[in-house]
């Protein structure tokens, strides 16, 4: 599943917005809760002891039983993900990390 030519808009709320959107897009079968795992998991405050400690975090709203649920049945579009990354990617990265 692949969303085509996606572009990044200028200025870094919007940039933040259209990233999130185009993510939660990227995610299939439990979708709403992969998104509030990965929001856990990236503003937990240090290390995470196991996964039912994500459940305690703010950004995650449902209960610890969701976060196995979600693992096992849900999924990532790998196509739609790297798409994206690839338009999300600062100016210049290229010329940063690849090589000629």
């Amino acid at each position: 599943m692949s969303y085509g030519v996606l572009s990044c808009p200028d200025g870094a709320l919007e940039q933040l917005a259209w990233f999130r959107r185009e993510y939660h897009r990227c995610l299939w079968r439990g979708g709403d809760a992969l998104f509030e795992l990965t929001d856990a998991a990236l503003t937990a405050p240090g290390l995470v002891a196991s996964l039912p400690y994500l459940s305690l975090e703010p950004g995650f709203r449902r209960g610890h039983g969701m976060i196995y649920r979600a693992l096992r049945q849900g999924g990532v579009s790998e196509e739609a993900l790297r798409d994206l990354l690839v338009a999300a990617r600062p100016a210049g990265a290229c010329q940063i990390f690849c090589v000629s």
